[in-house]
Formats: structure tokens, C-alpha cells, sequence
């Protein structure tokens, strides 16, 4: 018998457990006990020596406990963290004192199962074919080279980009606590969601998104702003390369960007919109090779379903990445999905997640690309693969490299307002403005990069 791992009773549990050894120790030594990491404090080897003996045979004559010998042993507390304190030797006082230890640069270790799960802050990418499984209070992934858990406090989605198998326990269990599992083929096409059964949405937020779908001067000034400011974030860009490069090209297409917002004011429905929205498009991907400025990374245009290069495969993939993390989060709000402002509700199951897409592209899916390129962190022979149709697309190894860019630029902190505060965190509040929109007349005023 033992304690349930990755429950969070667990640490209660064992406390109970070790409570009498605790008062031993507390009798006889300076000590400390976190969960099953025991430190106790001498002054000599040999006190030490014999503070070791005696808390190894309390823990396994009086609580049955195994010791794991390979992590236990005598070290120099001096070198030591523990709870987030460092030991210093006071020389003059002839003491050691307790410091709290600064804190590190995270770092994101892109190694890490390389042949299986990509983990980074609350959402995991699984890439590898396997098995999910529900295990005690966590989720087990098994592959053909490993076995790893997730830990379902810490995680917010699962997005797999490969053949899984899944538990009827899994799935129980993904309900029970919420978790969005989004489903993509090995081109990072998207194929479907499993959501909780809970995500549907109260009927008065609906009838009003119904309501102003329905009401077409509203529904234009709020189509007229999102497009304003995906064009402004497009322009964004140019405005960056134009700084380093002075390429005369550039300059151009940022002019024209600043006359399309200034057409897009005036339009008289949607229709009109969207045929400015194509242009200014067309016109901002015509500089892609004035920006990417790589030989070996040719974009000539836009081409889908197949993507016929390897930039139009990252745009593809980012793209249908961004709309899946948009789509997260409006699922976790009163919002319907299914009812956008921009785009026509008609024929889409998802319209919301497109339309604040829009706004995003350029700041994180385009800067990504532009990130992975400039690097040099892919390369056409051994980042993609060619298939049926002549199509190209990511293979594993990219697939890796450009989510773990797309999610660092997804973190990446910025000053709004005076406050830091992530890309991540601003889409969810853009999500919240068009709900405080809909639901409370609240005047929208989509994020535009500055």
C-alpha cells in the first residue's frame, strides 16, 4: 500500500503519516520534512553519520518505509538549496544563515521527450503515436519509448498532432475536469475538439450574439474595428523591416495599408469590407519575401489545401494553431463560437475564433515564422516533408521547433496600460471585451500593437 501519487490529498496524507516521526526528529535534531525530502542539520560528519543511522531505522522498523538509497547520504548543507533557500557561512558571526534563493531565467528545454510530448506553460502537444490513459488522479501517455504523466492541475489542453489511442477512462476523466483535447492530422490540419459536457453556453448571451449578427449597422462598426486593427498590426510589421532594411517596397505597401484602413471607415455593409480586407491582404503577403529575405525559404504567394512551400506550410500550421488556442478560450467564456462579426456564420461550426484571429496573425503566427526563419532554427531539408498532392508540410522534428516559437511568442510579456502582461492573456482579454460588447453594450476597442 502506499499514497495515491498526484493526488492533492497526497501531502495531507503522508503529514498524518510521518506526524509521530516528525516529533521524533524534532526532539533530537535540526530538522526539516517536506513531503518525502528530509533534511536533517549537524555541525560534524560524525553527527551527521549518526542522525542518518537513526532516522533510517525509525522510517523502516516503526513505519515499514523503504528508503531510497541512491538520492539519501551525507552532502555539505552550504552547497545545498532546499525550499527555496540557500546556506551561507557567516564567518564573523561564526553561524550559517538561511538566504532565499533568487530566481532564475526560465529556460525551455526543446529536447525534452523529443520523441513524444512538448510541454510549455498549461498546454501539451503530444506528436508521437501512443496511448492516453487515465492513471490515479493523472493522465498517462505511453508511447513506444516512454511513459509520461500529465498532470491534470497544471494542464489546460491537450493538442495532438498524432495517432492516438484513447481510454474510455481517459475520456471520462478529460469531462470530469474539463479539458480541451483538439485533434489535428499529421499535416496540422484540424480535425475536431473533445470538450465537457459543460461548455454550453447560457441562452441569454446566445440571443444576443444572434441579435447583433442580425443588426447590420452593429455588426459592421465591430467588423470595421477588428479588420482596422489587423491591418494596423499587419502594417506593424512592415513598419519594423522597413527600420532595418529601407527597402522602398516596403515603404510603399505601408502607405497603402494606412489607405485601406482609411477606405474600411467609410464602407457601407460587410461585403465591402472583406473586398478591401483581401486586397490590403494580398498586398501585405507581397512583402513576405521582402521580409523573410531568405533564399532558401521562397514565398512567391499564398497557396492552401496543399500549401505548395515551406512557408506557406508555417503559415497554414500557425495559423490553424492560432485558431485553436483562440477557440480554447472562447469555449471557457459565455460566448458562442459559432457566431462571429466578421465572418458569416452560415457554413462555419466556428466563426469567434476567426474573427479575433484576425487580429493576432501578424503579431504571433507571422513573427514566429519570421523568428524561425531568421534564426535559422529550420531548414527546407530536414524541417518538412513532401505528400500526396505535392502539398508540403512540417515533419515531427519542425512541428516541435515552430510550436515551441509560436507558444514563446504566445508569452511573450508587453506593456499595456502599465502592466506586463502576456500575448496570451491579451487575447483572452479581447475575448472579454467582445462579451462585455454583446452582453452589457460596452464600447469595443480592439488591441492594436504599438
Amino acid at each position: 500500500m502506499g499514497l495515491v501519487q498526484g493526488s492533492p490529498l497526497s501531502p495531507v496524507f503522508s503529514n498524518v503519516y510521518m506526524m509521530d516521526f516528525d516529533a521524533y526528529m524534532e526532539s533530537k535534531y535540526s530538522f526539516c520534512r517536506f513531503a518525502d525530502n528530509i533534511n536533517i542539520y549537524c555541525n560534524t560528519e560524525e553527527e551527521a553519520g549518526k542522525a542518518f543511522a537513526d532516522a533510517n531505522y525509525y522510517l523502516e522498523t516503526k513505519l515499514g518505509l523503504k528508503i531510497n538509497q541512491k538520492k539519501s547520504g551525507i552532502y555539505p548543507a552550504i552547497v545545498r538549496t532546499f525550499l527555496g533557500y540557500e546556506f551561507k557561512r557567516d564567518k564573523a558571526a561564526k553561524v550559517v544563515i538561511a538566504i532565499k534563493a533568487g530566481k532564475k531565467k526560465c529556460e525551455y528545454y526543446g529536447t525534452w521527450h523529443p520523441s513524444a510530448i512538448q510541454k510549455i506553460e498549461q498546454d501539451y502537444h503530444i506528436i508521437s503515436d501512443g496511448i492516453l490513459n487515465r492513471k490515479d488522479f493523472s493522465i498517462l501517455f505511453e508511447g513506444e519509448n516512454h511513459k509520461i504523466f500529465i498532470p491534470v492541475e497544471a494542464c489546460s489542453s491537450i493538442n495532438i498532432y498524432s495517432n492516438i489511442i484513447f481510454g474510455k477512462s481517459f475520456l471520462e476523466y478529460a469531462n470530469q475536469r474539463k479539458l480541451t483535447v483538439n485533434i489535428f492530422d499529421k499535416y496540422g490540419n484540424f480535425l475536431g475538439s473533445f470538450h465537457s459536457q459543460e461548455h454550453y453556453k447560457r441562452t441569454s448571451i446566445l440571443l444576443k450574439q444572434v441579435t447583433l449578427y442580425n443588426d447590420p449597422p452593429k455588426r459592421l462598426e465591430l467588423a470595421i474595428k477588428i479588420e482596422i486593427a489587423s491591418l494596423h498590426n499587419q502594417r506593424e510589421n512592415l513598419r519594423y523591416f522597413y527600420k532595418h532594411s529601407k527597402k522602398e517596397s516596403l515603404k510603399k505597401v505601408i502607405e497603402s495599408m494606412t489607405d485601406y484602413m482609411s477606405q474600411m471607415k467609410n464602407v457601407k455593409d460587410i461585403n465591402q469590407l472583406m473586398m478591401i480586407e483581401g486586397r490590403a491582404k494580398q498586398r501585405y503577403l507581397q512583402t513576405f519575401d521582402d521580409m523573410i529575405d531568405n533564399e532558401e525559404f521562397p514565398f512567391e504567394k499564398r497557396t492552401r489545401r496543399p500549401p505548395k512551400n515551406e512557408v506557406n506550410a508555417l503559415i497554414s500550421f500557425g495559423n490553424t494553431f492560432l485558431y485553436r488556442r483562440i477557440a480554447n478560450a472562447i469555449y471557457k467564456t459565455a460566448l458562442d463560437i459559432r457566431i462571429g462579426i466578421v465572418h458569416s456564420a452560415n457554413s462555419r461550426s466556428e466563426s469567434l475564433n476567426l474573427d479575433i484571429a484576425e487580429i493576432f496573425k501578424p503579431l504571433i503566427v507571422d513573427r514566429a515564422i519570421f523568428s524561425v526563419i531568421h534564426n535559422l532554427q529550420v531548414h527546407r531539408n530536414t524541417h518538412f516533408e513532401t505528400a500526396e498532392e505535392e502539398g508540403i508540410y512540417l515533419n515531427n522534428v519542425g512541428k516541435r521547433i515552430f510550436i515551441r516559437e509560436l507558444e514563446q511568442k504566445l508569452n511573450l510579456k508587453l506593456s499595456v496600460n502599465g502592466q506586463k502582461i502576456t500575448y496570451d492573456r491579451i487575447i483572452k482579454n479581447e475575448i472579454h471585451k467582445i462579451l462585455c460588447c454583446i452582453e452589457k453594450d460596452e464600447k469595443y476597442k480592439p488591441f492594436k500593437y504599438t
